[in-house]
């Protein structure tokens, strides 16, 4: 089992999802903010990965920034989107965003850099 399997997000392109349950809990009693990185971290990894047009590329985060917005609770769907903003041979930078799926209610936005690995 992966660490996204783990977690609950199930990856499909440019988004992610999970159903948030008691499991994803933070100390306040909603849903943890590392469980909505980690969202946004793979949707934008794979709008990276589609983005270069390339099954087998490789990209790793260099830099990851998310802004809390509005919290999420235990039992919210919840949906990551990305957007890459430019992509080079080296460096894809990617806009994403989480919404609660019942009600689009922005959660969480963030940006990120990742790195192009290429075989030498």
């Amino acid at each position: 089992m992966g660490f996204l399997e783990h977690v609950g997000i199930s990856t499909d392109d440019a988004t992610t999802t999970a159903h948030t349950d008691q499991t994803s809990e933070n100390a306040s009693g909603g849903v943890h903010g590392g469980l909505l990185a980690t969202m946004l971290d793979s949707a934008m990894g794979s709008a990276c990965r589609a983005e270069l047009d390339n099954e087998d590329a490789k990209v790793v985060t260099v830099q990851l920034s998310v802004t809390y917005l509005n919290g999420a609770e235990p039992g919210d769907d919840l949906r990551a989107d990305a957007t890459v903003k430019k992509a080079s041979k080296t460096l894809c930078l990617v806009d994403g965003e989480v919404r609660r799926v019942s009600d689009e209610l922005l959660v969480a936005q963030g940006q990120a850099t990742f790195a192009v690995l290429h075989e030498d």
